[in-house]
């Protein structure tokens, strides 16, 4: 995943994150196993996932194309804790699931908290 607030990460993180991804991981997703840069189809329910060019073209309608990228993950989302043990190598969609109920519950604390500046109460609240 991009990173947002740089003031987060450590000077270093470019080559803490190149080291646990192509070093540490060999370039491939170390819970899904899809290597970095290529192609792949996946069904959108299945974890596994498939060389493009080995899916016989009137297959390909099944799956869903796209280019893996490697990310590092913190896997107690906590960005200041980069010891290697915490963290992983990650194609975007296992970063994105495996980061999935945190990203609801910060949606959901933005939803509120726009709602509270609009002056906006819902129905079971009591002012």
């Amino acid at each position: 995943m991009p990173v947002k607030n740089r003031d987060r990460y450590p000077d270093n993180w470019e080559e803490i994150s190149r080291y646990i991804r192509f070093e540490r991981a060999g370039g491939c997703c170390e819970w899904c196993g899809a290597p970095h840069g290529t192609e792949i189809g996946r069904r959108y329910s299945d974890p596994a996932w498939i060389p493009w060019d080995e899916i016989a073209p009137e297959h390909r309608y099944e799956f869903r194309k796209m280019r893996v990228v490697l990310t590092t993950a913190h896997l107690d989302h906590d960005e200041s804790n980069n010891d290697p043990e915490n963290l992983a190598a990650l194609c975007q969609r296992c970063h994105f699931n495996h980061d999935r109920e945190d990203n609801l519950k910060r949606k959901r604390r933005n939803r509120r908290r726009a709602q509270v500046d609009a002056g906006q109460l819902t129905l079971l609240e009591v002012p």
